[in-house]
């Protein structure tokens, strides 16, 4: 068989493949005979049909078979001899076919997307940043508190004034030029100062009343309210304070212990494994950041790379798949809806494509092996109450343990990045690390947010 390996653009290849003469001979023939064997045609004994009658009814089909086993056999042979870059998870597109005939070659080319080809540059000259995690005090005692947070309780304030840290239950009823209007009115609700989200001017002039209070308030409706009559309008509202509580926080005692399966254990094992749990937390969080961080530095070297549009089109529809709740969408719907998803799309595929092309230009292969998975297990089983039984009903879960390869993937690649460049590693604490992991995709959000006006102003022209 030859191969010629034809270059369409930085992303798509084309493969002109010649199949020889024995080959198509062999595969015609069994092909023929295999069909001669089963054929039935009226008048004529099974296997003895004369050739001029069978290939008549038969010819189309023998050819059509002998053609799929033709592309069967050498389609993946013709792309592995080939060697070239494939994407993963992609098919070649079979093009200029040509005629099949006992005793002549035969040919077909096919179209195969591919990796761009990135230049193989130094990477000791790109400074990057990894992190890891050292759990502090601050870190345990922030954890703490959320939990003891969710565990508060409301509590009623004798003569309590509303201010910020309380909940108000109130009476209210809105009015538009004196009338009431539909939505506006409800009786018992709890207001909370801190987290609602009202109108403005609400929440302001209800603080500093008492319970049993009774009164009127004026507020503006915003302009862009979602209630066409009512936006930008003046309403006032009829308030009634029924009562003023605020939340309780429990003691970090047994009976709150008991809530999280340590009330005969006592705090000092609670907040051990409250640590490792945040420590896990913190490293995931370590890889993720660092493969960002460092991938982002290496494509400045690289700038602008052109990136496989199967992919980028893979992955849009997957974000709008996990965002989409509706099973049937109009094809016109999805299409307008998946282009607000492109940028994101090639921004995770820009990062996928810098990854590719650096493991292949340094021929490193990350691979995973059973140790690899079993360490990742190990190293999670320790926050939990049975670190044996967690490891045994992990590795009953082949989901699971895909998603331990992966992480364990990750940490290797990590390693792979900081040994390449000129890297620092710093220890952060885990609130550290949550700031610094917010800030870094509030940056590349509003990168991309900018990116994505800029495509549109230019489609606009």
């Amino acid at each position: 068989m030859q191969v010629t390996v034809k270059n369409i653009n930085a992303t798509k290849d084309q493969l002109d493949v010649v199949v020889p003469v024995e080959s198509v001979n062999e595969i015609y023939t069994a092909t023929y005979n295999k069909i001669y064997k089963n054929a039935r045609i009226d008048g004529f004994r099974k296997g003895h049909i004369p050739k001029s009658a069978f290939e008549s009814m038969y010819g189309q089909r023998v050819k059509a078979d002998a053609l799929d086993e033709l592309f069967n056999k050498f389609v993946p042979e013709a792309l592995k001899q080939s060697e070239v870059d494939m994407i993963s998870g992609s098919y070649p597109s079979i093009v200029n076919v040509g005629k099949l005939e006992k005793d002549v070659e035969f040919t077909f080319s096919m179209t195969v997307d591919v990796y761009p080809v990135l230049e193989s540059k130094d990477l000791k000259s790109v400074k990057t940043e990894a992190f890891t995690v050292k759990v502090s005090e601050d870190d345990l005692n922030k954890v703490v508190d959320q939990l003891r947070t969710q565990q508060a309780k409301l509590e009623p304030i004798d003569g309590g004034e509303v201010a910020d840290g309380t909940v108000a239950n109130i009476d209210f009823l809105g009015k538009k030029d004196g009338v009431p209007f539909s939505g506006g009115e409800a009786k018992g609700f709890d207001l909370d100062i801190d987290h609602a989200q009202m109108i403005p001017g609400f929440i302001e002039n209800i603080k500093g009343h008492k319970a049993g209070e009774e009164f009127t308030i004026n507020c503006t409706f915003p302009e862009s309210y979602h209630v066409a009559e009512l936006a930008g309008a003046a309403a006032t509202f009829d308030i009634k304070v029924n009562s003023v509580s605020k939340y309780v926080l429990p003691e970090l005692n047994e009976d709150f212990l008991k809530a999280f399966g340590y009330g005969d254990k006592g705090v000092e094992e609670f907040k051990s494994n409250l640590s490792q749990n945040i420590a896990q937390q913190g490293e995931s969080v370590c890889v993720n950041l660092s493969i960002e961080n460092i991938v982002e530095k290496i494509g400045e070297l690289y700038g602008e790379i052109e990136l496989p549009e199967v992919l980028v089109q893979k992955e849009a529809e997957r974000l709008l798949s996990s965002q989409l709740q509706m099973p049937k969408v109009d094809e016109k719907l999805k299409k307008a809806l998946m282009a607000s998803f492109v940028p994101l799309a090639e921004d995770r595929v820009r990062t996928q494509v810098l990854i590719h092309g650096i493991l292949k230009n340094n021929n490193i292969d990350i691979v995973v092996n059973l140790e690899d998975i079993d360490a990742v297990i190990n190293d999670l089983s320790v926050a939990y109450e049975d670190p044996e039984e967690y490891k045994n009903e992990i590795k009953k879960d082949k989901k699971a343990v895909t998603a331990m390869a992966n992480i364990a993937s990750e940490r290797k690649l990590v390693k792979v990045l900081t040994d390449l460049t000129d890297c620092t590693v710093t220890e952060k604490s885990f609130n550290e690390l949550k700031d610094l992991a917010a800030q870094f995709e509030a940056d590349k959000g509003k990168k991309l947010q900018e990116k994505a006006q800029a495509a549109s102003e230019s489609n606009k022209e």
